[in-house]
């Protein structure tokens, strides 16, 4: 199969990536033998730029990163974006004032090009000192929202005590038809990108780029934001710790992040 292969896709968080946000030294290796056998390695996250030093750095891969579900394609050499496929200005604030309406409590946030801006109580679900280390700003969400985003972000503050937490199925029901709403993480946020932008549409824009067709990529993946991805590559893998709906959606297994499955399915391609 490893002729067959000339790009490996993969997420990070839940995928490449450690529980204790660790990347191991075999994992490190099978990237490296990966490239020097001449295949691409892109990272594909719901990650923004912001948050990709910490891998790249101990990576060493300063290539091309599919970031914000799709919605932005990184230079992790240089720091700058390469494109944006961003949500409207008007559609994203039609997003929140549908969503508010029948979830009065939910709060908002939005990546706006390589900057992180919510409203003063939005609840990311990350530790309160790391939004002042990714240099989150606090304004209401109208003067946030003042020109495109790659991504809006939307969360009721507390879902388990909430009266009516905000799910996907209601968002999709509600915004569905003309924005992608999915979800990375388990505790209740929403991440909202242009209708049609997903990890699949960046990952083939870069594919195309490269002249390399869906069957030539290997893909990794745990959560439902990799689902189109998964359905997308020609050889896809859920993690062992990936939700079900992943699971469903990928060609076949690998073993969890935390044992280093990436890893190993690189070196079974390998040969190594």
């Amino acid at each position: 199969m490893s002729r067959r292969i000339k790009l490996i896709a993969t997420d990070l968080d839940g995928t490449l990536v450690r529980s204790d946000g660790t990347v191991s030294p075999r994992t490190v290796a099978a990237l490296d033998s990966a490239e020097q056998a001449g295949i691409h390695v892109v990272y594909v996250t719901g990650r923004p730029p912001r948050w990709m030093a910490p891998v790249v750095d101990v990576t060493k891969r300063h290539n091309t990163a599919i970031c914000s579900n799709g919605a932005q394609l990184y230079d992790c050499a240089t720091g700058e974006l390469i494109q944006e496929f961003a949500l409207g200005q008007e559609v994203a604030l039609k997003v929140a004032s549908i969503l508010r309406e029948h979830f009065p409590d939910v709060r908002f946030a939005a990546e706006r090009g390589l900057e992180f801006v919510s409203e003063k109580d939005f609840v990311p679900g990350w530790e309160p000192e790391d939004r002042g280390r990714f240099g989150s700003s606090y304004r209401s969400i109208d003067e946030a929202i003042d020109r495109p985003v790659a991504k809006l972000l939307a969360r009721t503050p507390d879902p388990e005590s909430s009266p009516r937490p905000l799910k996907l199925q209601d968002a999709q029901d509600l915004v569905g038809h003309f924005a992608t709403v999915t979800y990375s993480i388990s505790f209740g946020l929403l991440e909202v990108s242009a209708i049609g932008v997903d990890k699949a549409s960046g990952l083939r824009t870069q594919a195309e780029m490269l002249g390399i067709e869906a069957s030539e990529v290997m893909a990794f993946g745990d959560m439902p934001n990799d689902i189109p991805m998964l359905k997308w590559a020609g050889h896809s893998y859920a993690m062992e710790n990936a939700h079900r709906l992943a699971k469903e959606a990928a060609r076949f297994g690998a073993e969890s992040n935390d044992n280093d499955g990436v890893a190993k399915e690189i070196e079974t391609l390998l040969g190594l």
